[in-house]
């Protein structure tokens, strides 16, 4: 589980030139799971972390990041409903050291809905697992009894579940694909609670496709109850000619109530392709945007379409597509990790956020991600694997209210670390007045330059600078330190997990390795809270 620590953005501009202001707290010990900061209710941060077998409620002041008491959540049938919850500082947490109070119940998950607060947790017997609910007040009294959520058996790669807030975070939802046989009809299920936990759906819902023709992509609940997923249907050989896609695209539109299914085709013809994503931006638009192909049997990336789709009806309100131009693909070509041909695409290039414009419009961010696994043997005959995780240059579409493209642009970041799942790599980015804002580690050595000649990797990682990007509206950026270059910086910043938490403002996680610890595992970090202010 990683942990993490909270830093706050808030984004504003000064006649057009960004200054930066960074203020950091004490480091502190993270906690053995969560901490990751749910959202903001009445001038504090809420988060909630397990330490020593112990689920705790947390918040830090707004003003200063100042951490407050530590209030125990009491799991369980023995928590009774509005009884106090005991508090305790972090000193005092830390002379507990391993005060169990429930057994068997281990953490999943947690909400902040409104003034409450939602934790999921399940039991484990054999192959059987068992999720449960339970609801707190922001002071940690128990609110609503512990409230059996689902149960199912357990296998590696048989059970797909997801657990998640709607669009307007007024509901919790679950969406659960079974296990079934390759020829079954494919099935999923979907139970929805209100912020009480008062079930409010609970429906079976089966498709007309066999499972292994069938794959769920992404799923959205809306403000309007309706459950909205992207799904691919294969089409089996006999039933397809030469030229013809070997999948279609459909969006499902699925009524929680009566579990009536509406499926819209995607207008995805004459092309091919290669990845494509489902999104929802903060004004609940929704979007279908990926990379397509011009030929079938090619493995390169041609350019991305662009849909902005009504939901409820199917109907697609705008759409486009753009090829890449010559001087991009020369620069997606630039970095050490890509073949040269300097003619196509041959990149992994993931979908990473598509962000809301005041203007209508929106900007959409892809990444490239690929990881290279080495496998070395000893002298004595003993093998070792090295995950390389690689997460390269940014591709930028600036969309407009109609949808036009406007302009494709390139960020030519090079990163890589090992065995960390590429934790410090990756960025952030937001819109604040019409502005892109990308935030990302940089080496060190192009702090003097504005590019990004070198790269990171695991043998500078110490190296690195965090730094902020700002767009303007021809696709060029302004690269800008946000603290003093420092040539062996003892900590990093986790840009890739930061969560926006109001109009201006995010949260980032950082780190340093303990005293003693040579060991690049996340458990195994210190963190401080750290503050950074753009005006």
């Amino acid at each position: 589980m990683k942990h993490v620590v909270l830093a706050i953005f808030i984004l504003l501009t000064f006649r057009g030139v960004a200054q930066v202001d960074v203020t950091w707290g004490e480091f502190q010990k993270t906690s053995d799971a969560g901490g990751y900061v749910l959202g903001e209710r009445n001038g504090f941060y809420y988060t909630v972390v397990y330490e020593d077998d112990v689920l705790y409620l947390l918040a830090y002041a707004e003003n200063d990041l100042r951490k407050q008491s530590y209030r125990e959540l009491v799991l369980g049938r023995t928590a009774q409903m509005g009884t106090t919850a005991s508090t305790f500082t972090w000193e005092e947490l830390d002379k507990r050291k391993s005060v169990k109070t429930y057994d068997d119940f281990y953490y999943e998950k947690s909400f902040l809905m409104g003034e409450k607060l939602i934790v999921m947790y399940y039991t484990k017997d054999k192959r059987i697992k068992t999720y449960y609910s339970q609801v707190f007040d922001l002071e940690g009294k128990p609110l609503v009894a512990m409230d059996k959520m689902d149960q199912f058996e357990e296998r590696r790669w048989a059970v797909n579940h997801y657990f998640g807030l709607s669009e307007d975070s007024s509901k919790v939802y679950m969406f659960r694909q079974p296990r079934l046989g390759k020829d079954e009809k494919d099935k999923f299920l979907l139970k929805v609670w209100d912020a009480d936990m008062a079930l409010q759906a609970d429906q079976e819902i089966e498709m007309p496709y066999k499972n292994k023709e069938f794959s769920i992509y992404d799923h959205y609940l809306t403000s309007d109850n309706k459950l909205v997923t992207l799904c691919r249907i294969d089409i089996p050989k006999k039933e397809r000619g030469s030229d013809d896609p070997v999948s279609i695209f459909k969006v499902l539109n699925i009524n929680i109530t009566d579990g009536i299914v509406s499926d819209f085709e995607m207008n995805l013809k004459n092309m091919y392709i290669r990845d494509v994503n489902l999104q929802f931006d903060e004004h609940q638009n929704a979007y279908c945007v990926g990379i397509y192909s011009d030929k079938k049997n090619r493995s390169t990336m041609d350019g991305t379409f662009y849909y902005k789709l009504n939901y409820k009806t199917g109907e697609i309100t705008s759409e486009n597509r753009q090829a890449f131009s010559s001087e991009l693909i020369r620069k997606l070509n630039n970095s050490d990790s890509k073949k040269k041909r300097n003619s196509e695409i041959r990149a992994n290039i993931d979908l990473k956020q598509v962000i809301a414009k005041p203007d209508g419009g929106s900007f959409v961010l892809f990444e490239e991600n690929y990881v290279i696994v080495v496998t070395t043997r000893n002298s004595n005959g003993g093998t070792s694997t090295t995950y390389y995780y690689h997460t390269n240059d940014i591709l930028i579409m600036n969309i407009d209210p109609t949808g036009e493209i406007l302009w494709q642009a390139v960020i030519p970041k090079q990163q890589v670390s090992t065995d960390d799942y590429g934790f410090y790599n990756s960025f952030y980015a937001t819109v604040y007045k019409e502005k892109l804002y990308i935030f990302m580690n940089d080496h060190i050595a192009n702090a003097s330059t504005g590019e990004f000649d070198k790269s990171i990797s695991p043998a500078n990682r110490k190296r690195t600078n965090p730094v902020m990007l700002t767009m303007n509206a021809d696709g060029e950026y302004v690269k800008t330190s946000l603290l003093a270059a420092e040539k062996k910086r003892d900590y990093s910043i986790a840009f890739r997990n930061a969560d926006r938490v109001g109009q201006n403002k995010a949260v980032v996680y950082a780190f340093r390795p303990k005293k003693g610890c040579c060991s690049s595992r996340v458990k195994k970090k210190d963190y401080r809270l750290g503050k950074l202010t753009i005006e």
